[in-house]
Parts: C-alpha cells; sequence; structure tokens
C-alpha cells in the first residue's frame, strides 16, 4: 500500500512538472520570437501559469480523493467480530491483531459472566429449596400441635408438653428468619455500623461464657488462651463469627472432647483459632463447610439445633471485615479453623 501511495504522488507531481515545463519553454519561445518587453512577457506568463496552479490543484484534489479511498477501503471491510488480516495492508496489521486480542478478552469476560452467572443461579435455587424445606418442618410441627390443642384431643396434663414443643419450634423460626436476614445483610454488605477498636481476647473469652451451658450439656471443655490483640473493626460481625465458631466446635464435639480458642498474631495481623476434638470433617466435604444449610452430620443435625447457618455467616462475615479463613480438619480427630483479620 505505502508503494502505491508513493507511486501515484511521483506520477502526479511529473505530470505537473512536465505541463510547467511546456507552458515555460512556450512563454520563452513567444518572448524570443516576438521580442516582447518584460511587462509584456508578465502579461504572456499569467495565463499559463495560473492554468499550471489550477491544474497542479485539481491533480492534488483528485489524488487526495483517490488515496483517501485507497487507505480507508480496507479499514471498511474489516470485520470487528472476527478480524482477518489477508485482505489489509501492512500498516493494518497491528490494529487488526489488537481487534482480535480485545475480542478474545471480551469473549473470555463473557464466558466467566455465564459461569457465574450459572453458579449464582445454582445457589439461589438450592437456597430457596433449603429455606423452604427448613421453614417447613417447625411450621408443620406447630400447626399439628396446635390443631390438636385446638380440636381438644391432647390431655390436660399433655397439654404444658406439647406447648413447649410449639414454644420450641417457634423459637428455631425466629432463630432461622434472623440468621437468614443476617447473612442477606452481610451479602448486600448492608450494615453500616461504625467500627471500634475490639480487645479480640476479651471478646472471646465473652462468647465462650455466653456458650457455657451448652458446652456443660455436651461435657465439654472450653478453653481460651492466648495474647491480648486489638483488631479494628464492628464489634456486632466479630462476636457473630466468634459465636457461630465456637457454637459449632461445641455441638459437633464428642463427650468429654475439649475446645481450645486461641488468640494470636500472624504478621501483624491479629487472628483467632477454634480449635475442637470433635467428628472432624471429611476431606471431600471440606470445600462445602461454608455453604448455606450444609451439614456434616445430617444424621445428628436437627438434635443439636442450629439452622446449617452458621459457618456460611461466618464466611460472609469475614468477607465484609477483608479477613481471610483457614480450614485444617481430620474426620474422627478435630477441626480447626481460623481467622486472620
Amino acid at each position: 500500500m505505502r508503494n502505491k501511495i508513493f507511486q501515484n504522488i511521483f506520477l502526479a507531481a511529473m505530470a505537473v512538472f512536465g505541463v510547467g515545463v511546456v507552458f515555460t519553454l512556450g512563454a520563452i519561445y513567444s518572448r524570443i520570437s516576438h521580442l516582447y518587453t518584460l511587462g509584456e512577457l508578465m502579461l504572456e506568463l499569467f495565463t499559463p501559469i495560473l492554468a499550471v496552479l489550477v491544474l497542479a490543484l485539481t491533480l492534488s484534489f483528485l489524488l487526495a480523493a483517490r488515496l483517501s479511498r485507497q487507505i480507508t477501503r480496507p479499514l471498511g471491510r474489516i470485520d470487528l467480530q472476527n478480524p482477518d488480516d489477508r485482505e489489509v495492508y501492512e500498516e493494518l496489521r497491528p490494529l487488526v491483531e489488537r481487534i482480535r486480542g480485545q475480542n478474545r478478552l471480551l469473549q473470555q469476560k463473557v464466558d466467566e459472566l455465564k459461569v457465574e452467572h450459572f453458579r449464582q443461579d445454582t445457589m439461589r435455587r438450592e437456597f430457596t429449596a433449603n429455606v423452604s424445606h427448613e421453614l417447613k418442618t417447625p411450621l408443620t410441627s406447630i400447626s399439628g400441635y396446635a390443631e390438636l390443642i385446638q380440636n381438644g384431643l391432647v390431655k390436660q396434663e399433655d397439654v404444658p408438653r406439647f406447648a413447649g414443643t410449639i414454644y420450641r419450634e417457634a423459637q428455631r423460626l425466629i432463630v432461622l428468619v434472623n440468621d437468614i436476614i443476617r447473612l442477606s445483610r452481610l451479602e448486600d454488605k448492608e450494615i453500616h455500623q461504625e467500627t471500634q477498636d475490639i480487645n479480640l481476647l476479651e471478646l472471646c473469652r465473652e462468647t465462650c461464657s455466653y456458650l457455657e451451658e451448652a458446652a456443660r450439656r455436651r461435657e465439654v471443655t472450653v478453653t481460651v488462651t492466648g495474647q491480648t490483640q486489638t483488631l479494628r473493626g464492628v464489634y456486632q460481625i466479630v462476636e457473630e463469627i466468634l459465636y457461630n465458631l465456637c457454637d459449632n466446635a461445641i455441638k459437633y464435639n464428642k463427650p468429654g472432647g475439649t475446645v481450645t480458642v486461641t488468640v494470636f498474631s500472624r504478621k501483624g495481623r491479629p487472628a483467632v483459632e477454634v480449635r475442637d476434638t470433635g467428628i472432624g470433617i471429611p476431606e471431600g466435604e471440606q470445600s462445602r463447610v461454608f455453604e448455606r444449610f450444609y451439614r456434616v452430620d445430617k444424621s445428628h443435625s436437627k438434635e443439636l439445633g442450629g439452622t446449617g447457618l452458621g459457618l456460611s455467616i461466618v464466611k460472609h462475615g469475614a468477607a465484609f471485615l477483608g479477613a481471610s479463613l483457614e480450614l485444617d480438619s481430620r474426620e474422627g480427630e478435630g477441626t480447626a479453623i481460623r481467622v486472620i483479620f
């Protein structure tokens, strides 16, 4: 393409030069033949010079129009969806290659978005199914016991027991709904509480004190140890992370087992580890324990209580605070979960 441009410019220049030479030689011949004065010679040369200028401008315009068409025609032929450099000149090949590279990146992003959309859609369907199941079970129990009492089919001495069951199932519903709302707010980052300095060691001790009764019933010993660490964060979220970790460590422990909560520092960042001697997590299921409603011990999950959202709240709470999670577990030996704030 570059050679064609130079060739056209050269031909146009030669044409203008040739015309100018012809007119100049004619004027000189006329001057010699008729012996014009200088003024007469200038008048004589004005017309041919003007003609040469007009011709030069006309040729330049035509040449520019032709070159513009030759330059823009390959640009117009480029297919932005599937660029091909076989029909373009050398100077356009870097542009074509760049378009091809941008198309590859766009296609990669589109594929990633499709995968993420499918994953999110699958999670949404699973979440809806799980919520429906978790809500249906206690509601069915409440409705059934209430109907028996209403129809007078329960002995008077059994009414307190039935009422107690209704109360427990209602409380279970309240806890479930609260956990769902809390998880939703963490995912949408709708918690706007101010951050504050938190004594992590002191908060661990306070949290474990709330679980003393649960630990006593399960015959589990809870110990808090470590160094004083100050954390800048949202108090409610940090407390929920610690509570759910310790609660799970107690629930899925063995009678006579232990839970050790250790506060330490890693590379200048406050951290806490909750280690138990419980049932552990099979290696094939460790990647799923932070999913909503996922329970390792499904056979005893109902009698242990809880909503199955505890570790999911831990995961999203850590993400909200910019913390990272580490999991070490061996089936039958116990589990350790670390949060590095």
